[in-house]
């Protein structure tokens, strides 16, 4: 398990909070409407653990991987009623609308991409490196059914969580991005972002 002293957590912490507020404003542009995030609480879960972290029968998440000089898969994930007030209140539909089931794959795929690559790409500016991006995957599903997707490895256990809450308008909804990185390579790229973190200041 990864330990973290507070002054590296304070570091991490703002690295994803600047990454995901970095969205707002495209996310402003797509939504025609100001959204607020509120600052992400992270921690660092062992695979096991996960289904005590997301417990909800059913939820709605985007998925892209990334390569380059490091790689990793990212993920948004939302309870599936929680996705679909979400895409309601972005598309001005009813949440009783038939059409807003298959709305959810377009709008949440454009929402997960652009936050995903606002993170990612921060944390590789920080780095000073270039990373390719697949395409957003969006599906959904238990848990359990979803899990093989935050993993680039069967073999990789950790995932780095963050939670942070969306508000638009009077709506508000939690969301959670995942991240997860070559077992073999995580220590070693916290290690790089605390330095380029430290040589900032």
């Amino acid at each position: 398990m990864i330990s973290l002293n507070e002054e590296q957590l304070d570091a991490l912490n703002e690295v994803i909070n600047i990454g995901v507020g970095t969205a707002i404003n495209s996310l402003n542009d797509l939504v025609q409407s100001y959204i607020k995030l509120s600052i992400p609480k992270i921690e660092f879960i062992q695979k096991s653990n996960l289904p005590k972290h997301l417990s909800a029968n059913r939820y709605s998440i985007v998925v892209q991987s990334f390569t380059g000089s490091f790689e990793g898969v990212a993920s948004l994930v939302f309870d599936h009623e929680t996705a679909k007030k979400l895409v309601a209140k972005v598309l001005e539909m009813p949440i009783d609308n038939p059409l807003l089931d298959t709305s959810i794959n377009e709008t949440l795929s454009e929402i997960g991409n652009i936050i995903i690559n606002s993170l990612i790409g921060h944390i590789s500016n920080i780095l000073h490196t270039s990373l390719h991006f697949s395409l957003p995957i969006y599906t959904s599903g238990n848990i359990k059914e979803l899990s093989k997707h935050f993993y680039l490895n069967d073999d990789d256990d950790l995932l780095l969580v963050a939670t942070t809450k969306f508000q638009i308008q009077s709506l508000e909804v939690e969301g959670v991005i995942l991240l997860s990185f070559p077992s073999q390579s995580i220590q070693s790229l916290l290690n790089l972002i605390f330095s380029s973190f430290e040589n900032n200041e």
